[in-house]
Parts: C-alpha cells; sequence; structure tokens
C-alpha cells in the first residue's frame, strides 16, 4: 500500500511554479583586521584557486596610502589574511583619493588594481598596480601610468595569463600589456574600449549597447564578431563559449533601473540572440547587473540596490543554472546580516560553485567599514549517484538545484535527449537498486512514475514546488528513462538523483 501521507503526496505530484528561492547557503565572511569607517573593503573582489583579493579603496590607513587590497589565502578550511598591497606612487600628499583598488583582478600568482583617479602625473590619468608573487610574499613588479588627463586607466582591468587588459575610461579604449619575462610592455590599444574580459585566445569588451568580440590570432588581437545589446551594457564576464553582461539602468517589467544582464552562447559558428536575464520579483531601482560572472553552467548577477530583509540597499546576488536548453534562476544570495546600504553584489566573481560577493558599505561591529562573502553553494542536499548510460545524444544528464526546504521551488532538468523524447519519470522512497541497460536503476521500487516528453533541443525542465510537512532526513531517488531509438534497447537511462530533506 502506497503511503498518502500529504507531504509525500507533495513530493510526487510535481507542481509547477515560476518564482526562484532564496536563502543562504554556508556563508564565509572576509573582513579587514584593520578595518575603518568608509574604507570600501569589498569595492572589487576578484579569486583564483586558493586566493582572494579584496579591495578597499577609502583606506588611509596603511602608510599614508589612498587605498588598498587584502590577500585571503585558504588554509585548510579557513581562509587567512596573507597580505595588503598597496601603491608603491599613492599619489601627491594631500590627494583625497586616487581609488587604488577601483578594479581587481587575479590569476595564478599575479595581481593586478587599478587606480583610475591616479594624478601623479596629469589629472586622473589613472595607473594599474602590478604585483607577482615571488614564493616569500607579493612584490610590486609593474606601475602603468596613463598618459593623458581624465583618461583613468585602471577603471576595469582582467589579467589572463602573461596578459593585461586595462579599460581607459575617459580616452575610450582598451590598453594591452604582454609579460616579456622581465616587464610587462605596452601592445595593442583596441577601441572603443569598456569593461573587458578574456579567456585563453577569447576576448570580449563591452561598449555602449555592443559586445565586440576579439580572436588572438597569431599573436594580434583581431575582431571576430559584435553582439548586439537591447541595453547600453556594464560589467562582463566570459568562460568559453559564454559571454555575459549586465545594465543597472535597463528599464525591464520591474520599472526603471531594475536592470538586467544579457548572455550570449557560441554554436561553433555564431553567437546567436542573447538570452536577457531579469530578476524574478525585481523592482525599480534594484540595479540588478552591476555585476556578473559565469563559469561553466552557473552564473551569477550582481543587484547592488536590492532591498533585502528590510535593509534598504543591502543588495542580492541572484544564481542561475544552464538547463541545456535555456538559464533558470534558481537561487537568492544576501549577507547573514544585510545592512543598509551594505551594497552585496557591487562586484562578484564565481568558481565553480563558490560565489564571491562584495559588500563595500556592510555594517561590521555597528560601523561601516565593508566586507566580502564567500558563499559555498555545494553543500546542498542533492547527491548524483551516477548509473546513467550513452544514448545517440550522449549521456542523458539529470540535474537538480534546490534547498528542499518548505516553500522553496526545486529546478529539475535533463539534458542530453533525443529531440521529443518520451521520458518515463521514476520516484522511490525505499529503493533496491539494480543493474539494467549497462547503467543502475536507482529509482526502483517505484512510488509513482510520470510520463514526460523532451523538448525540440532534446531537454525537460520544470520547477518543483517542496510541500511542508516533509520530516527531516528524508530521502528519495528520481531517475528517467529515455526513449532513444537508435540504441540497441530503444531506451536509455538518465543518472540517478538522490535527494534529502533538511
Amino acid at each position: 500500500m502506497h503511503d498518502t501521507s500529504t507531504w509525500r503526496v507533495g513530493i510526487l505530484v510535481l507542481a509547477f511554479t515560476a518564482t526562484a528561492w532564496a536563502g543562504n547557503p554556508s556563508a564565509t565572511e572576509l573582513l579587514d583586521a584593520d578595518g575603518a569607517p568608509s574604507d570600501l573593503f569589498g569595492r572589487s573582489v576578484a579569486r583564483d584557486g586558493d586566493v582572494i583579493v579584496v579591495t578597499a579603496p577609502g583606506d588611509d590607513g596603511v602608510a599614508g596610502a589612498l587605498g588598498s587590497a587584502t590577500v585571503f589565502r585558504r588554509d585548510g578550511s579557513a581562509w587567512v589574511e596573507e597580505a595588503t598591497l598597496v601603491s608603491s606612487a599613492p599619489g601627491p600628499s594631500g590627494l583625497f583619493s586616487t581609488d587604488f583598488g577601483f578594479s581587481v583582478d587575479i590569476d595564478g600568482d599575479v595581481i593586478a588594481v587599478g587606480s583610475r583617479d591616479y594624478a601623479g602625473g596629469p589629472s586622473s590619468a589613472g595607473a594599474v598596480s602590478v604585483f607577482r608573487h615571488d614564493g616569500a610574499g607579493w612584490v610590486e613588479e609593474a606601475f602603468l601610468t596613463g598618459t593623458a588627463p581624465q583618461e583613468r586607466l585602471g577603471w576595469n582591468l582582467e589579467v589572463d595569463g602573461d596578459q593585461l587588459f586595462v579599460e581607459a575610461e575617459g580616452a575610450d579604449v582598451i590598453r594591452h600589456y604582454r609579460w616579456n619575462g622581465a616587464d610587462w610592455v605596452a601592445g595593442q590599444t583596441l577601441a572603443p574600449g569598456g569593461p573587458v574580459a578574456c579567456d585563453g585566445d577569447r576576448l570580449a569588451i563591452m561598449s555602449g549597447q555592443i559586445i565586440e568580440m576579439y580572436d588572438e590570432i597569431g599573436g594580434v588581437w583581431t575582431a571576430s564578431a559584435t553582439l548586439p545589446l537591447p541595453n547600453f551594457g556594464g560589467d562582463i564576464d566570459l568562460d568559453g563559449d559564454v559571454v555575459v553582461t549586465g545594465n543597472i539602468l535597463a528599464a525591464g517589467p520591474s520599472g526603471i533601473a531594475s536592470g538586467d544582464a544579457v548572455v550570449f552562447r557560441f554554436d561553433g559558428a555564431t553567437w546567436g540572440t542573447g538570452q536577457v536575464l531579469e530578476p524574478a520579483g525585481g523592482q525599480a531601482g534594484d540595479s540588478f547587473g552591476s555585476d556578473v560572472a559565469v563559469d561553466g553552467d552557473t552564473l551569477v548577477v550582481g543587484a547592488f540596490r536590492d532591498d533585502v530583509g528590510g535593509a534598504i540597499n543591502g543588495g542580492t546576488v541572484r544564481v542561475y543554472r544552464w538547463s541545456g536548453s535555456t538559464w533558470v534562476e534558481t537561487q537568492t544570495l544576501a549577507a547573514p546580516t544585510p545592512s543598509t546600504n551594505g551594497f552585496l553584489g557591487r562586484e562578484v566573481d564565481l568558481e565553480g560553485e563558490e560565489v564571491l560577493a562584495g559588500a563595500p558599505g556592510q555594517l561590521v561591529a555597528g560601523t561601516s567599514t565593508g566586507a566580502a562573502y564567500l558563499f559555498d553553494l555545494s553543500p546542498g542536499p542533492w547527491t548524483n549517484l551516477g548509473g546513467g548510460t550513452a544514448g545517440s545524444a550522449g549521456a542523458p544528464d539529470l540535474f537538480a538545484a534546490g534547498t528542499l526546504q518548505a516553500g522553496a521551488p526545486t529546478l529539475v532538468a535533463l539534458r542530453n535527449a533525443p529531440p521529443g523524447a518520451l521520458l518515463l519519470a521514476w520516484i522511490s522512497f525505499a529503493p533496491t537498486p539494480f543493474p539494467a541497460l549497462g547503467g543502475t536503476v536507482h529509482a526502483f521500487p517505484f512510488a509513482n512514475q510520470f510520463l514526460l516528453s523532451a523538448s525540440p533541443e532534446g531537454t525537460y525542465e520544470t520547477t518543483v514546488a517542496w510541500p511542508a510537512g516533509v520530516p527531516p532526513a528524508t530521502s528519495f531517488q528520481l531517475q528517467l528513462l529515455v526513449q532513444d531509438a537508435a540504441t540497441l534497447h530503444g531506451i536509455t537511462l538518465s543518472n540517478g538523483l538522490l535527494g534529502v530533506a533538511p
């Protein structure tokens, strides 16, 4: 006899919703040990592996310098402050701010920090300090300066291997530098300029209402495509075949300056039409799109003026997952204790399942020194059990994301099915796995099964509403049988998923 308790029926009935789920995963707070009011710690953030850099352009407490960058290194499960970086040429005495730390990036042993208002030469010509870890510590190896008044070199920058790209906002160009083993040598000047992102031999520059794509051919960056935007773009990121830009001023359905983001994917021939992302429940003035980051099938977008938990302008970060055919909003991140004018999401970075977000106005012990937060998306309730078998479109890949908390929608998606294939979804609460079709059936015996169908692109996706009253630690298995006439048995198996309620 089937258990017909309300919560179990709720799991078996896949109720559709259209809202994203909120609630933070575990968050690590990064602070400046010597933080002071208005330091703007968290204004810019960057990460590469076990090293994180967080800037404080308002810091004036380090040997009279104007602005600083704090380096953290992972030590086991903790992030330990390793160094505080300042410019060797902070600017004329008495200058209010050079904005050292307005921008930052890291790649391997190289950190670049922008000072867009540096005026050691022409007024606001800007500068970039380049630091390298020599095995013992971080050493400034280059100080690159703008040459004209109001050039503002260092407004935005990107380090990728032995190449450095720096936006000179006032001149509307990108200055390119290449490391020759001894020095950073000026290379091409790319115009028009704007926020820039690089991944290997591909470069993206956001300029106005276009993204200009470049390929490196024989050591020369050559324009390869122009991607039109529905609105003026902003910060940009690039990972392989995916490029995304945000626009905080876009006036979508949510109102003026609610913001949006636009994502393009390269299919091997063209970049196609961009998908416009607008946050569920967004409001006018949220500034969604303040910064963006993409890594594989995960994308994050900052909304640094989003009101959250009663905190005006507390800021949030929205998380999106690629379903195989579209980007789906799955989560909203906020500071554990949001502050009014905390501005979380002013800048973001993403590596794997960890999201780094700056909150330059965050209250710390009652003082607005700023903070940065590292959110770990991976400790979730889902485990991939494997057991799938290869089909004509590859191994059907079943994916889920969600907290399995009452009222919180969960994304369930399948990709790599034949176009329009019939799908049989199985759910089991007391599984006895057995081998079949060269894989493993995990969701057996079936508590229920559903007949579904794949899209013309060979994908399926839905949002499952998680019911109330589910006992803690309740587990279930989910798996799909996929019609595939091109295979020996005419069917294939997806991988199995184990879900465990918190």
